[in-house]
């Protein structure tokens, strides 16, 4: 019992001899907020040797020779035999994943969680439909697809009657 009371004896005194940083703010006179051991401008002082100059640029490159170049009448311009051509670009390489399709919904009524989506891609067109219920009973229902000029998308909204 004695070791315990002169344990919280010693420790009221050392709380009661530590400086606070501030007064406490209303509402909080229960926090206590001990003020550092030492400010910074104690612990650190100011460089007394100003750092060294920074090094030279190094001449790692150098400024490239000019060329001679030929009179214009000299130079004969080179032939290069036409070869055939494809029609347009060259088809993008087959997309990882092509062809998908995928569903799922969700339709749990009593808790007002119905959802839905559907989707379909070629690896070319990507198109599906999603079903939410909105919070005020109406249906929102998606339409999209997206054919190679964005994403497009088609709303439209119906009374759910579950």
């Amino acid at each position: 019992m004695v070791p315990q009371l002169l344990g919280s004896l010693v420790c009221l005194s050392l709380a009661a001899a530590t400086p606070y940083a501030q007064a406490p703010l209303p509402g909080q006179e229960g926090y206590r907020v001990q003020a550092p051991a030492r400010i910074p401008s104690e612990v650190f002082s100011a460089p007394t040797v100003p750092p060294p100059p920074p090094p030279t640029p190094s001449q790692l490159y150098a400024t490239p020779r000019q060329q001679e170049q030929e009179p214009a009448a000299a130079q004969q311009p080179t032939v290069v035999e036409d070869a055939p051509r494809a029609a347009g670009p060259p088809a993008p390489p087959p997309m990882e994943g092509m062809p998908y399709e995928f569903e799922w919904d969700v339709n749990d009524v009593e808790n007002g969680l119905v959802y839905s989506h559907q989707e379909s891609s070629d690896g070319v067109v990507a198109q599906g439909e999603y079903r939410v219920l909105l919070p005020d009973g109406r249906l929102q229902i998606v339409t999209f697809a997206d054919r190679g000029q964005g994403y497009e998308a088609q709303v439209v909204y119906q009374d759910y009657s579950g």
